[in-house]
């Protein structure tokens, strides 16, 4: 037996920056992407496949693109492990900010494709006579092309109600937190606030809004560390993004 869940996901984002002279700026103040996740559950064999597809802009038209495919495999009730594979362009790195004709910049990465294995962990806790969920993520990420060890840790808190017996509001949030293991200066380099809200129109469909805030720390190139040996860095590029999200049940 199979259940095949259809995620929709269109959001707009806004980027502020602190910089000087030499060090990370933003091109752009306004982006915009889509997602769409494709999940089947196949319950028979405790499995839930993934697919995802992404699109946008971001940082004066730089060009995103992700698609990702895998699986996650139902350990218990509420703990799953999954391993995911993932081809994605325009991702931006600390060691994109470059120099050349007396100019800073960063680099165009809209073209460069970078491959990323992700192993995860998920575990869920109902709490006991409230309608409350204590989510917990994990992720180990790797990036082929640059050997980027990466531990993503996610935890969050689910909230809904009901009525006649089925979900009719839920209310999600999130903390996600990115550390670079074994790159970057800074330890933990990202980090912030998701929050969800779904209105469950029927048991085949739900819409709401998501909104998102996140901070990224850039820390010094290799290049600017010769450039400008006594002129250390350490800027926050912040984004805040809003989202609509649509889901199909089938």
């Amino acid at each position: 037996m199979s259940n095949i869940r259809l995620l929709i996901l269109l959001s707009f984002s806004i980027q502020i920056v602190l910089a000087h002279d030499h060090s990370p700026y933003d091109e752009d103040h306004y982006a915009q992407s889509y997602h769409a996740v494709v999940l089947n559950k196949i319950t028979n064999y405790k499995l839930q496949t993934k697919f995802e597809v992404m699109k946008g802009t971001k940082y004066a038209n730089r060009n995103l693109s992700k698609i990702l495919v895998g699986s996650y495999y139902r350990l218990a009730e509420k703990q799953r492990i999954g391993i995911f594979y993932s081809q994605q362009s325009g991702l931006r790195h600390s060691e994109d900010w470059d120099f050349q004709d007396t100019k800073w910049f960063w680099k165009d990465t809209s073209q460069r494709t970078e491959e990323l294995y992700d192993l995860t962990y998920t575990n869920k806790f109902r709490h006991t006579g409230i309608p409350l969920i204590y989510n917990f993520n994990s992720t180990y990420q790797i990036n082929k092309n640059f050997g980027f060890s990466t531990l993503i840790l996610k935890p969050g808190i689910q909230f809904f109600f009901q009525q006649e017996g089925l979900i009719k509001y839920s209310y999600k949030l999130d903390i996600p937190l990115y550390f670079a293991l074994n790159y970057d200066d800074e330890n933990l380099y990202k980090k912030g606030v998701y929050m969800a809200a779904l209105y469950h129109y029927s048991k085949t469909l739900s819409f709401g809004i998501t909104t998102n805030y996140l901070e990224e720390t850039w820390t010094e190139s290799s290049l600017a560390k010769k450039a400008e040996p006594d002129e250390p860095y350490n800027v926050t590029d912040t984004t805040q993004t809003i989202g609509l999200n649509l889901i199909f049940n089938y």
